[in-house]
């Protein structure tokens, strides 16, 4: 393997890059599905249309699913952070901690 000037293999960096991407694209689709599912359930109480009622319905089972996967490649790429990338997260650990902190118990308490 070819080791960058930079200190890790670039398939590390690949396996890393996506893992994030995947996460910010689940918790971008969680937060865009319950937008829509608390949409759709406010013009289904202002019009009682079934429709909106099986709308909202809909929307917050994706936005359950997503949430799930999301979480799932949230801790996967948090453990990849502390085990490959150490040195960074104590780095930014200094400034920005509690958020690192707050998404692993979030999920194992």
């Amino acid at each position: 393997m070819n080791q960058p000037i930079l200190g890790a293999p670039t398939d590390v960096r690949v396996v890393t890059a996506v893992g994030v991407l995947a996460h910010l694209a689940m918790a971008s689709s969680f937060l865009g599905t319950i937008l829509l599912a608390v949409v759709a359930e406010y013009l289904y109480i202002r019009s009682r249309s079934p429709f909106w009622y099986n709308t909202a319905r809909t929307f917050s089972v994706i936005s359950t699913i997503f949430f799930g996967v999301g979480a799932a490649f949230g801790t996967l790429v948090e453990f990849g952070l502390v085990t490959l990338w150490s040195n960074f997260i104590s780095l930014i650990g200094e400034a920005i901690v509690l958020p690192f902190y707050l998404e692993l118990f979030a999920f194992f308490n």
